[in-house]
């Protein structure tokens, strides 16, 4: 779902779709996905150019190994251990690797925080958020971070403050920034809304 360009903040970040980088020499994909019918179609679509050298991580029984043309491909039972599986393999790579990751943005940035630590270049990573719109967010009073919000407000797990999430994205955390919706005037603020389906 596109967001209106007069409501997106310049920190929020922007997945255009995927594309393979003919600059690459070897290519990893990071899949996940909850939804049969787009997860089938992004498969096809990314199928009819994807590089012969292409390793994939998916996540879950989704259409990734059977469609696209794999050098190899492993699957892991859930998010974790993708990101397991990410880690072992980045700690292998070389020069010329392109990592491609397609899923909701709290993997996104989890995976992306993992390249940027085995030294992988911010030019060397794609990111297309696939499935929920939930968002990672960071408390920025006891620094939790809190994986897959959907509403406009949470109680921190660390804190227990009330927090508004805001639609100020770090890149550095990976996430939205939760800030005490309730600090003027304690216990008063809206009702929550499911904005992030």
């Amino acid at each position: 779902m596109a967001e209106a360009a007069s409501h997106r903040l310049p920190s929020q970040p922007v997945y255009p779709p995927l594309a393979w980088d003919p600059q690459g020499v070897r290519h990893l994909l990071l899949a996940c996905g909850d939804e049969p019918a787009t997860a089938e179609a992004l498969a096809r679509r990314l199928a009819a150019d994807a590089p012969a050298d292409l390793a994939l991580i998916q996540v879950g029984a989704g259409p990734w190994a059977r469609l696209l043309p794999t050098a190899s491909a492993s699957t892991a039972p859930d998010a974790e251990a993708a990101l397991d599986l990410l880690q072992s393999r980045l700690a292998e790579a070389r020069m010329g690797l392109r990592l491609y990751l397609l899923g909701p943005e709290s993997l996104l940035w989890r995976a992306s925080r993992l390249a940027a630590a085995a030294g992988l270049g911010e030019d060397a990573i794609r990111r297309e958020r696939f499935g929920t719109l939930a968002r990672p967010v960071w408390c920025v009073h006891c620094q939790q971070l809190h994986g897959a919000v959907r509403s406009s407000l949470l109680s921190c797990q660390g804190c227990g403050r009330t927090l508004l999430v805001r639609d100020h994205f770090s890149r550095r955390l990976g996430a939205y920034m939760g800030v005490q919706v309730d600090a003027e005037v304690p216990g008063e603020h809206p009702p929550p809304e499911i904005l992030y389906p």
